[in-house]
């Protein structure tokens, strides 16, 4: 989706349920009002670090969905370091997810809370924990902060080399399901669902890629 086309409606004229926001740091002052009346509606939006903080000419601004999102970012400080980041609140198919830790990119150092809900964390250099998942209700609808970006898509993407059932293979396979859990759990807050799931061993097949076509 273009920016142009959400500052028209097109998110409420197509029924758009869920919109990610991938790096989206510059928002014109319609984009985030647009944004804004789409979560208040009923939809859910994610984004990722920094979401709004600069404005439609890339201009240091007063974060722009901070009430959206239901958090304070402050300065915006950056660590961008790959570590732990600890999930503690996850729910797939209203069952509760066991708690697990996965190595991510993590975001702003400063980010707080202020009305929303902490899902998962991360720790700065002193040892002090910083929000990582956040969602927040705002209206009808939801808003979800990651406060982390993915460090190694290949790991997430590709599935091995020639088959080869290793170590290292498997590890990345966890990699895998674990960051399919989080985003699994986000299409749910949306209702939104695959229209084909292929499992292995009652557990999501996470080294398929499905394609649906219409004749």
């Amino acid at each position: 989706v273009a920016y142009e086309q959400v500052e028209n409606g097109k998110l409420r004229d197509d029924g758009v349920k869920l919109l990610v926001l991938p790096m989206s740091q510059a928002l014109s002052a319609i984009e985030a009002e647009r944004l804004r009346q789409f979560v208040a509606e009923g939809g859910v939006l994610v984004a990722d670090v920094l979401p709004g903080f600069r404005d439609g000419h890339a201009r240091p601004v007063k974060p722009l969905l901070d009430d959206v999102f239901g958090v304070d970012q402050g300065q915006g400080r950056l660590v961008f370091e790959v570590g732990p980041v600890a999930v503690k609140s996850l729910s797939l198919a209203g069952a509760a997810v066991a708690p697990f830790s996965v190595d991510a990119k993590r975001g702003n150092a400063d980010l707080k809370l202020a009305g929303a809900t902490a899902l998962a964390s991360f720790q700065d250099k002193q040892g002090r924990d910083v929000p990582a998942l956040v969602v927040n209700r705002y209206g009808k609808g939801r808003a979800v902060y990651l406060n982390f970006v993915i460090n190694d898509y290949g790991t997430y993407a590709a599935g091995g080399v020639g088959g080869e059932v290793s170590i290292v293979r498997e590890a990345k396979a966890e990699k895998r399901r674990q960051m399919g859990d989080i985003f699994r759990s986000l299409l749910e807050l949306a209702q939104v669902r695959p229209r084909v799931r292929i499992f292995e061993n009652d557990a999501p097949f996470v080294d398929a890629v499905p394609y649906v076509y219409r004749s």
